[in-house]
């Protein structure tokens, strides 16, 4: 990634309830701090989609993780994340087990009706002051994507 960000870092749809509960969550749980974070509609966040929609088309708008220079969506994000952060979020890594294709129908159905199951925010959700500086909001330190890989 760019010099400004070292650390695996999750984009997020920062008015999905479910979203801002799965941050709030990995704040609790990733007690080493290895996640940075940024919502979707942040300029940093904003600007990292931007790349990725030139580049491969859509992409998610829910949980993006960039990580080594790459970047996952979808069921692969969450895993990914899942596994790193470990408690309860290792309930949901038996679905390695399942095919990407069934594991990215299952995350679109729920992203689809995520407002609709779990509600809006109205104003973006963002950090509380002792996890601030967890949060990526600016332009600076934006990670390359020419070596992400495509999902299939």
């Amino acid at each position: 990634m760019g010099p400004g960000v070292k650390q695996p870092t999750i984009l997020y749809d920062g008015y999905c309830n479910l979203c801002s509960g799965v941050v709030n969550s990995l704040l609790l749980y990733d007690r080493k701090k290895r996640f940075r974070f940024s919502p979707l509609q942040s300029p940093f966040g904003a600007t990292v989609q931007g790349k990725l929609k030139a580049k491969y088309g859509a992409v998610p708008d829910s949980i993006v993780l960039v990580q080594d220079n790459k970047v996952y969506i979808k069921s692969d994000a969450v895993l990914r994340i899942a596994a790193m952060v470990g408690g309860p979020w290792y309930l949901v890594l038996p679905m390695w087990l399942l095919p990407r294709k069934a594991r990215n129908w299952v995350y679109d159905v729920v992203a689809r009706k995520r407002y609709r199951w779990f509600g809006q925010r109205t104003t973006c959700h963002l950090p509380e002051a002792g996890h601030a500086h967890r949060f990526l909001t600016k332009e600076e330190g934006l990670p390359e994507v020419k070596d992400a890989p495509r999902e299939t």
